[in-house]
């Protein structure tokens, strides 16, 4: 009842052929797998906020940017904290709300993409969010520095790297202009 493989059957069961395609199937099973759970990651859970992580669905940085395109001041000062929204309520007083709001809007309306690149560490609590608003091929590379303030995050300070050449691949960082890689 039980046929052993004779040599001819063995062959072919471990052809060549037969071996990669049953590598391919288990490769693409560990792919779908990790894709699967990746993606329940960035899902989080059902309330929409990501597992095991700190930030509210409400992100203070995409927060900003809605504001700034709806030209929405209150909202876009709200994202801020500290020394920064002490700095951006001084433009307002000095440049007036219709100027402000026109600035946040133009600038908005100039970004073509903005990529956020994964959080790096902090001597403190904050959590730093290296950020490219991109222009075509160039963009501008700035640290948006998040903290906790009450149960909201809020961006203590935006610090700019100057500009940046965009580069296609989400996988690689990309690189100031001048540098050579």
């Amino acid at each position: 009842m039980d046929e052993k493989p004779t040599p001819k059957r063995r062959d072919k069961l471990f052809s060549e052929r037969n071996l990669q395609l049953g590598l391919a199937l288990v490769l693409f099973g560990l792919a779908g797998a990790v894709g699967v759970m990746w993606i329940q990651a960035i899902r989080g859970s059902k309330d929409g906020r990501v597992k095991d992580s700190p930030l509210p669905e409400a992100h203070p940085i995409w927060d900003s940017w809605r504001a700034a395109e709806a030209g929405d001041i209150e909202k876009y000062l709200g994202c801020f904290t500290g020394a920064a929204r002490a700095r951006l309520e001084g433009e307002v007083a000095t440049l007036g709300r219709a100027a402000f709001k026109q600035r946040l809007q133009k600038a908005s309306a100039a970004a073509e993409g903005i990529q956020l690149c994964p959080p790096k560490p902090s001597e403190d609590t904050a959590i730093i969010f290296p950020v490219v608003v991109r222009h075509g091929d160039e963009g501008e590379l700035s640290d948006y520095i998040v903290v906790q303030v009450g149960k909201e995050w809020k961006i203590r300070a935006v610090v700019s790297h100057g500009r940046v050449q965009v580069v296609p691949s989400e996988d690689e960082p990309p690189t100031k202009q001048g540098d050579k890689t």
